[in-house]
């Protein structure tokens, strides 16, 4: 399928560079020492985010994000507690101590940078426009003087004005924006590409993608800004996944919507 091939392209992830900031190794940053004393690291992220992040069947967290944090737990040889977070809010959570990361397709922008740090890269997000199956919609264009629907939290506001949206509406949730898409309270939404075809896959509400991708973005994990030992050790294990072919492997699960979020 031709949309399973271009989010495989889309979502590669960088190479991971091996060079880290000789200050991780400032004998006052114990960051690294107290996730491993404690035996646990606590990391956040927003649910239900098919398929990064929701809840299967029997209740239990699943998804890209959730893998990716259980990876980094088991590499740390750390146990890992899981908090769901809501999105507004999210980062000041991670400021405050609430927890240690997040991992929550988590996009690096100069805003964000100013206040946490980020680690290298583990995949590229691109920004998709999706309307209603059979909308009249049929370019980019069309959506000059429409209703697009975002998730609370997501950059892609700009995108929305830039397609010279007449309104646009925020929703808590990619679930909520569905309906709303589905309801016919707004005409089109922009989401994560692969959230997307996961909908499509999954048939959910009859939508379909409208166009090429408007723009990629990369999507790391979070961090406070004094824990740079804890960053340099979690940059090494992604390189790590990255070589050994982790990443990929996860990536790929998550295009080909293997991921059960049916539980929501």
């Amino acid at each position: 399928m031709e949309w399973l091939n271009t989010i495989r392209t889309m979502v590669v992830p960088l190479i991971l560079a091996g060079i880290f900031l000789a200050s991780c190794s400032n004998s006052q940053d114990r960051s690294l020492e107290r996730i491993q004393q404690t035996g646990r690291i606590r990391l956040a992220m927003r649910a239900p985010y098919p398929p990064f992040s929701c809840f299967d069947a029997q209740g239990e967290l699943n998804g890209f994000d959730t893998d990716i944090a259980r990876a980094l737990a088991g590499r740390l040889g750390v146990g890992l507690a899981l908090a769901v977070q809501e999105w507004q809010g999210i980062v000041q959570g991670l400021m405050d101590g609430q927890y240690d990361g997040i991992v929550s397709s988590l996009a690096i922008t100069p805003e964000r940078r100013q206040v946490i740090n980020f680690s290298e890269p583990y995949y590229h997000s691109a920004v998709q426009v999706i309307v209603r199956r059979g909308s009249p919609l049929q370019s980019l264009a069309d959506l000059k003087g429409k209703i697009i629907a975002l998730v609370e939290g997501s950059n892609y506001e700009g995108d929305a004005r830039h397609l010279g949206a007449a309104d646009i509406r925020f929703f808590n949730s990619g679930y909520r924006i569905i309906e709303a898409l589905g309801e016919e309270q707004v005409d089109a939404a922009l989401v994560d590409q692969v959230v997307g075809a996961y909908m499509i896959l999954y048939d959910r509400l009859h939508v379909q993608l409208l166009g090429s991708p408007l723009r990629s973005e990369p999507v790391a994990i979070a961090l406070r800004k004094e824990d740079l030992a804890l960053l340099a050790r979690i940059n090494a294990i992604l390189k790590e996944m990255q070589a050994d072919g982790t990443l990929e492997k996860l990536i790929k699960k998550a295009a080909e919507g293997k991921y059960d979020c049916k539980g929501r």
